[in-house]
Formats: structure tokens, C-alpha cells, sequence
């Protein structure tokens, strides 16, 4: 397992082979409504994150100690609190996963070189393929395809000028008074300068209308004065 750009194996951490894969569920509210059977299911738009456990055994090497190496475990879980961090590991080679670390966690010591802890990690509820996160120098009329279950919210960086509009398949965005470049970020829904320090809305005709990826083959489109166009798709599934 990696974590935060470091592995598990680097403080002696063996997960055990049996772990829960809770899957995410649909943020839905369920509403008691006077004068009807039932309830009405009113959607939040939205996946509920997920936590998973995984049950660690640490078999340290001689001149090692529990007490030591569970402060290292700790330091390195507390990395950057205030981040997603990169998740992998060996049962879901294809996936990388963002996650935190934010529960408290304990040691139990049975030998000096020897304990067990449960690691509890929160997910967000889409993991991505890892080949579907590196950035693609798109041709116009490329097809691109979404093989997984999830629509993908791309990161695009288009390097140009003037009024530009862009179709994913029935995606559009439309940008006018572009100056040298801009970058959209579907994710986040922010719009940026190339250099990451200027926002860019006035830029967008529909402040709202950031592209998706749907399912399947999607055609790649535009007009306008575009130099280079670099799409990372961010292909994922959800949990």
C-alpha cells in the first residue's frame, strides 16, 4: 500500500488478506410528506465519501521497537492533514485512490518487535485510472473513450487566443477574449491563466457550463485560434 508518496513496507506495515470494500452511496434524503404513501427521495447530486479499514500486522527487524516505529506511523499519516492524498495498493493495481488519514488509531503491542493496528481511511467516492490521469495532447476529431462507470470531469489546457469553443462529444464550452492560454478544471470548477495565478471567468460565455467526458467514444472538437490542447481525462469508477 502507498500512501502519501510512501510505502507501507517502509515502517514494516503487512495489511492482512481480509479488509471490507464498502462501496459509495448516493447522498439522498428521504422526506415524510403529509397526505403521501411513503417517502420522497430528494438527491444531493452527489457520491458520499467512504471509510475503509485495514487491518496492518508490524514485524519489525532486530534493534527495532513498537514504541518507536508506531511515532513514525503516526508522522507519516498526519501528512498534510489538509490534503488528498494518492492511495494505491496491490489489489487495485489499475486505480489510484485520493484519501485521508483522519482517524486516531492504536497499537497493539505483542512482542517488542511485533504489534497489530487497524489503519481507518476516508475515500473519495470515484477512483481513477492511472493511465487516465496523465495529460493527452489532443488532435482535433479525436475520439476519446471513457471506458469506466462514472462521467470524468477533465483537467484541459488550451494554449491560444480570441473566442474558442470546444465540444466533448455533447459537451460544450465556449470561452471568448482568451489571451495566450487558460486552463479549466471541471473538478474543482475553477478557471485559471497558464501560469495557475489569475482566475478566468470572464473568459466563460456559461460561468456553469464546465465539460464533461460521458460514457463511451466522445468526438474532440474546436474553433477558434487553439495552438495545443492538452486534456487529462481523469477516467474513474466509482466505489
Amino acid at each position: 500500500m502507498e500512501y502519501a508518496g510512501r510505502n507501507a513496507k517502509e515502517f514494516y506495515l503487512k495489511f492482512t488478506s481480509e479488509f471490507d470494500l464498502t462501496s459509495a452511496a448516493q447522498d439522498i434524503v428521504l422526506v415524510e410528506v403529509s397526505g403521501i404513501d411513503g417517502d420522497l427521495a430528494m438527491s444531493n447530486d452527489r457520491l458520499k465519501g467512504v471509510s475503509r479499514s485495514f487491518p496492518c500486522e508490524i514485524r519489525l527487524p532486530p534493534g527495532k521497537r513498537i514504541e518507536e516505529e508506531s511515532q513514525r506511523i503516526t508522522d507519516w499519516l498526519r501528512t498534510g492533514p489538509e490534503k488528498w492524498h494518492d492511495f494505491k495498493y496491490a489489489g487495485d493495481t489499475k486505480y489510484v485512490y485520493k484519501a485521508k488519514h483522519i482517524e486516531e488509531y492504536s497499537v497493539q503491542r505483542l512482542l517488542s518487535r511485533m504489534g497489530r493496528c487497524v489503519l481507518v481511511f476516508r475515500f473519495k467516492p470515484i477512483k481513477y485510472l492511472i493511465s487516465g490521469m496523465q495529460p493527452l495532447i489532443v488532435a482535433n476529431g479525436q475520439t476519446i473513450n471513457n471506458t469506466e462507470n462514472t462521467i470524468a470531469k477533465p483537467l484541459i489546457t488550451i494554449t491560444g487566443s480570441g473566442n474558442i469553443t470546444v465540444n466533448i462529444g455533447k459537451s460544450k464550452l465556449q470561452l471568448v477574449g482568451v489571451d495566450k492560454g487558460i486552463v479549466i478544471d471541471s473538478q474543482s470548477k475553477s478557471v485559471y491563466s497558464l501560469d495557475g495565478q489569475r482566475p478566468q471567468w470572464g473568459q466563460m460565455v456559461d460561468i456553469g457550463g464546465f465539460p464533461v467526458i460521458e460514457l463511451g467514444n466522445q468526438v474532440i472538437t474546436w474553433t477558434g485560434n487553439v495552438t495545443e490542447m492538452k486534456i487529462v481525462p481523469r477516467l474513474g469508477a466509482k466505489l
